[in-house]
């Protein structure tokens, strides 16, 4: 007897295993997407996302920065696709902005605490933390970028909020902090210029081996760069390319044609919506070619750029209303259209950064958008990009 219920217990649980299995199937069938994208609960919109590995267990963490209540939360990768959330930290100061990963082989971090008018190294602590090591006064500062120039030693580019120039730190050193030399650069040779800048990128665009800093000005519809000024020479900003209207707040630098001359991506915020594409002669001198077309009628956001392993160059991006993924092929001609898919996203996506590295370590690059509006604060759709990208399109998902 005890034999034959344990044969209908057996039987039973087969049986309701496969009904819910079955269930599952129908209601997502090949449309379930759940296995290869996630959210983080992040309470907030991310002001800034950081890639790294925080802990040295060797995988790639993620650390997302709050500028409304200023604080930085880290997630430890603990395996592949797993996170767990850390606490809360304070140490980033008033209004934070940027959380910069400094060059060398010893983990540290400088971020931007706007509203204390500062910039402040960190280092890693146990469990995923944080502790404050230095610190230096500047005019609220709100991104921050590192460059080389040479007689310079380690650059730092600082945009602060609101203001008509940058502040360059001439010889950093995260362990000296204090010995820096601040160079304050106006970005027009008028006082009180409208002209202001978002992001300072380190491009060598020229390709003598030395970063030019470009940026954009959303106030006069120009993209600029700083050239190295030489021993004694001054520092001036340089016109790169001016648009009618638009409103470009970031660059974003790629070899779109495979030529190794470094080209840029300018992406509006207002209209036209679309994202300039600027030419390298391979000489520092750039061609406008045709405008990649976005999906919205509100505004584009954030942008980043990487080539994959499959050997195409992905630009993965959001705006209100979408999130965009365009591949371009291995020397893009400049010409020849550009596919993209997209995954609708709410409306009230005014994402604040967007990040794509591999972060599970499968060779493949993963997409991590800051999402605009409360919690989860950050959505990771994982690689292959353009095929999952695909699928989430099949399957008719909307990010709300």
């Amino acid at each position: 007897m005890s034999r034959i219920i344990l044969a209908l217990v057996v039987a039973l649980s087969v049986f309701l295993s496969g009904g819910c299995a079955s269930r599952k199937a129908a209601s997502v069938g090949s449309e379930d997407t759940s296995s290869f994208h996630q959210s983080l609960p992040f309470a907030d919109s991310p002001f800034d996302i950081l890639v790294d590995d925080v802990d040295g267990d060797g995988r790639p963490d993620i650390a997302l920065v709050s500028h409304g209540d200023n604080y930085v939360q880290i997630f430890l990768q603990r395996e592949g696709r797993v996170f767990q959330a850390g606490e809360r930290q304070s140490l980033v100061g008033f209004h934070p902005g940027d959380l910069l990963r400094l060059s060398g082989a010893r983990p540290r971090y400088l971020v931007a605490a706007e509203g204390q008018n500062k910039v402040l190294v960190l280092e890693p602590g146990p469990g995923g933390s944080l502790r404050q090591t230095g610190e230096l006064k500047v005019p609220v500062p709100r991104h921050v970028a590192s460059f080389r120039w040479p007689g310079w030693g380690d650059g730092v580019a600082l945009t602060p909020f609101g203001q008509d120039f940058l502040v360059l730190l001439k010889n950093f050193n995260a362990a000296r902090i204090q010995e820096a030399e601040q160079v304050q650069v106006a970005l027009s040779e008028k006082q009180h210029s409208i002209r202001r800048a978002e992001w300072v990128r380190p491009v060598d665009v020229d390709g003598d081996g030395v970063d030019e800093l470009l940026f954009a000005s959303n106030t006069t519809q120009e993209v600029l760069m700083l050239e190295y000024p030489g021993p004694e020479g001054a520092i001036k900003p340089k016109l790169v390319a001016k648009f009618r209207s638009g409103a470009p707040w970031d660059v974003l630098s790629a070899d779109l044609n495979g030529d190794g001359a470094i080209d840029l991506l300018v992406p509006n915020q207002s209209k036209p919506f679309v994202i300039h594409v600027l030419l390298n002669d391979g000489h520092g001198n750039f061609q406008e070619t045709a405008a990649l077309p976005f999906p919205t009628d509100m505004g584009l956001r954030r942008f980043a750029w990487s080539k994959d392993k499959d050997g195409f160059g992905y630009l993965f991006g959001v705006g209100y209303g979408a999130v965009t993924l365009y591949r371009f092929p291995d020397r893009w001609d400049g010409k020849a259209p550009v596919p993209m898919r997209s995954v609708p996203v709410g409306s009230s996506e005014g994402s604040q950064d967007i990040v794509l590295e591999d972060l599970d370590g499968d060779g493949w690059l993963d997409g991590v958008v800051g999402r605009g509006k409360g919690p989860p604060g950050a959505w990771i759709v994982y690689g292959p990009l353009w095929e999952h990208f695909e699928e989430l399109s099949a399957a008719r998902f909307v990010l709300n």
